[in-house]
C-alpha cells in the first residue's frame, strides 16, 4: 500500500473513531495476529483508565477496515507500513514512532 493511501485510510479511521482509537490501533499493530482476548488485554493494560476507550471499542476495532478476519476469533491488521529499496519505512510519521 502506498504511503498516500495509508495516510488517507488512517485519517478516515481517525475521523470515524477518534485519536484514542488510532493510538489503540498502533499498539494492536505490533503483534502478527490478534484475537479478542489480546485486544481486550491491550485496552486494559495500556488505556484503561487513562484514556476514555470503552469496551465497545474492542469490537469496533476488530470489525473496522483496519482488521481482516483470518479464522475464528483470529484477525490480522492490514499492512500500512512498507519499506522502500533502502529499507526506510514508508508510512505516516506518527506510525513510525511506535
Amino acid at each position: 500500500m502506498s504511503p498516500v493511501i495509508a495516510e488517507r485510510r488512517l485519517k478516515q479511521f481517525q475521523q470515524k473513531f477518534g485519536e484514542a482509537m488510532v493510538e489503540f490501533a498502533t499498539h494492536a499493530a505490533l503483534p502478527v495476529v490478534l484475537n479478542s482476548e489480546l485486544v481486550h488485554l491491550l485496552r486494559l493494560n495500556f488505556f484503561y483508565p487513562y484514556k476514555s476507550i470503552s469496551y465497545f471499542t474492542e469490537a469496533e476495532f476488530l470489525l473496522s477496515s483496519f482488521c481482516r478476519e483470518i479464522g475464528e476469533d483470529l484477525y490480522e491488521m492490514i499492512k500500512l507500513l512498507s519499506l522502500d529499496d533502502n529499507g526506510n519505512i514508508l508510512a505516516p510519521s506518527y506510525l513510525k514512532t511506535v
